[in-house]
């Protein structure tokens, strides 16, 4: 499999997770950005540059490298994140 860009562009997508009590739920808002070079090959990570926002207020960034389909996962990424209300992820 191989992806050349996937380009998001003001995405949204709202989680729940009801596998812990008390349940997590959250808005992703505003995700724009891109994945590029998205691969089944083992040794060709896929740069991410992604932003958005949690629930209104709250701006994340998520920048590095990579590759789901490895044996041995790779993941090199950056995780920004400002404002986040810890209510809002336990209600």
């Amino acid at each position: 499999m191989k992806l050349g860009t996937l380009i998001l562009d003001r995405a949204s997508v709202a989680f729940v997770d009801e596998s812990v009590q008390p349940r997590v739920m959250l808005d992703i808002e505003e995700v724009s950005g891109t994945v590029k070079g998205l691969s089944s090959d083992l040794g060709s990570p896929a740069d991410v540059d992604l932003h958005g926002r949690v629930d209104v207020q709250s701006p994340f960034g998520v920048t590095g490298r990579v590759n789901p389909f490895a044996a041995a996962m790779f993941v090199d990424l950056a995780i920004t994140n400002a404002n986040t209300q810890l209510t809002s992820l336990s209600i």
